[in-house]
């Protein structure tokens, strides 16, 4: 039993931290170089950070941009059209458009198809996949152990439960990435 509850918190240790999509790449754009961090959901260009809060909806997605100066840039993008526009106290002399800030984020940030969504399924498959590693005798009766009385299950099948959940970890693992 400690060994199950002890192969658990190391599953969720691994899987917890490939939750987390921290991702910094640079992006050129009229000339001009914008490094993208979407852990801390900004973008620097020189000097310049602009902050940005991205919100997907059922038909696209929802950005704000805030500039240095408190002004911000929001846009709207739907199935088939996208509105956009900006606060009164932008400048549009002295920081980069809206537009092609948006554009910077549409390099990695924007295209994502959600990648989160997999990782309850990945949660599940590791919970199964460390379950017939840890336990397979159980596996194997409520498979159809339970059938027959005083059976056991042979030594083959006990190792391959054993591959079998093995390879759900992996499977569960590639999955959260």
């Amino acid at each position: 039993m400690k060994k199950l509850i002890g192969l658990l918190l190391v599953m969720g240790l691994l899987l917890a931290g490939c939750g987390q999509r921290t991702q910094t790449y640079m992006v050129e754009k009229g000339g001009k170089r914008y490094t993208v961090d979407t852990g801390s959901q900004t973008i620097r260009e020189g000097n310049y950070i602009y902050r940005y809060e991205l919100t997907r909806t059922t038909d696209g997605y929802s950005l704000e941009i805030t500039y240095p100066n408190g002004a911000t840039y929001f846009y709207s993008q739907g199935k088939t059209d996208g509105t956009g526009g900006w606060s009164e106290n932008y400048d549009a002399g002295r920081f980069a458009s809206g537009t092609v800030l948006r554009e910077a984020l549409e390099e990695s940030v924007l295209t994502e198809k959600g990648k989160s969504s997999y990782l309850g399924l990945a949660v599940l498959l590791a919970g199964l996949g460390v379950w017939c590693a840890a336990a397979p005798r159980s596996v194997w009766y409520l498979k159809g152990g339970w059938k027959y009385k005083d059976a056991e299950p042979s030594e083959a099948a006990v190792w391959a439960y054993r591959i079998v959940g093995a390879g759900l970890v992996v499977i569960a693992a590639v999955t959260a990435l």
